[in-house]
């Protein structure tokens, strides 16, 4: 392919989706769900993205977008963004476009107001964040699995279902199980009390996403390669505890995956029999492990105590784009709170 013409650089618009989507497929040598994709490239919560795109001779070539969100360190919400979908064609290799893309993006977000930004890079790109975008690494990705069922992926794999079943329940002792959303209210509700909750244990100061029905309802929405899926756990009239997992549509290979995206209690009993009972559901519905991701130290033992296996950890990234002094430090290890469906991979 001949060297690419003039660069110019410019945030994206509206009409950049169709480019964007062929430039999705070019770079990744595949597609996505148009209705993820518009998620991701033009109908955010907030509208679209804070991004900046590179075109030549007209053809978007490279992209590099914030996906706007909001932030709650306890104390305060601000405007965040959460780095994503870093794309260069062939054409821009080697011209230095990912960080002035980064960079002018970062510069698109300051004049937005947009004050705190986390990511999770690949290899490829990580050290590109620390040593020309000021990005800072304040901890790790951490991914858990834990078996469910080797049912369709080993000769007899389905005899290992009672034992691999341990600990799941599809009922839980004391709770009343719900499998769908709960109301508004009590969704409201039962965050502030785990907010609440995680406050008074760390003493305040840890980032999480600013969770809302409105949120809610935007990120599990019918789109992806995932089908979303609630569960609910009332004490008495009051919900204690709420859970949202994937099930991975198709038969991706030998092993069917499924997601533990989110998990909310008002207290840790709560939140374990909520897991407990999406390990249920998951090996129900087809699923031979769930994975699970989760940034904060706390949940570990949690995680251990319900049969995951620690897989593995990646860097978290963080920068911060005001001068503003914030309840919460982004830069420490147990500064973030965020689970697996915070990111775009889940």
């Amino acid at each position: 392919m001949s060297e690419a013409g003039e660069i110019a650089i410019r945030p994206v618009e509206e009409g950049d989706f169709e480019g964007l989507r062929a430039l999705y497929a070019r770079v990744w040598q595949r597609s996505r769900d148009e209705r993820y994709d518009r998620m991701r490239f033009r109908d955010t919560m907030k509208g679209l993205p804070v991004a900046a795109v590179a075109t030549v001779e007209g053809d978007v070539a490279g992209f590099f977008t914030l996906w706007p969100l909001d932030l709650t360190d306890g104390k305060s919400v601000v405007a965040g963004g959460e780095a994503m979908d870093v794309m260069t064609d062939a054409r821009l290799r080697g011209r230095g476009i990912f960080p002035t893309l980064a960079a002018k993006t970062a510069e698109f977000a300051g004049d937005q107001g947009i004050q705190v930004l986390f990511g999770a890079p690949n290899e490829a790109i990580f050290n590109g964040y620390l040593k020309k975008l000021s990005w800072a690494t304040p901890g790790f990705i951490r991914s858990y699995v834990r078996p469910l069922s080797l049912k369709g992926a080993a000769p007899g794999g389905g005899l290992a279902g009672p034992i691999l079943g341990i600990g799941a329940s599809g009922s839980a002792s004391g709770f009343r199980v719900a499998r769908e959303r709960p109301a508004d209210q009590a969704l409201e509700a039962c965050v502030a009390a785990s907010e609440g909750a995680l406050t008074n244990h760390t003493g305040g100061g840890v980032w999480r996403l600013h969770r809302t029905p409105q949120w809610y309802d935007f990120r599990y929405q019918e789109a992806g390669r995932f089908d979303y899926r609630w569960i609910a756990l009332y004490r008495g009239d009051e919900l204690a505890a709420f859970a949202v997992w994937g099930l991975e549509r198709g038969e991706g290979g030998r092993l069917r995956r499924a997601n533990l995206n989110d998990v909310v209690g008002v207290d840790e009993p709560a939140q374990k029999t909520a897991i407990r009972v999406a390990m249920h559901d998951a090996s129900d519905a087809g699923a031979n492990f769930l994975h699970a991701v989760a940034t904060f130290p706390g949940r570990a033992p949690t995680f251990r105590r319900l049969g995951f296996i620690p897989l593995k950890k990646t860097p978290l990234i963080a920068r911060t784009l005001d001068a503003a002094s914030h309840s919460g430090n982004p830069f420490l290890e147990d500064g973030w709170d965020l689970l697996g469906g915070d990111f775009d991979f889940t």
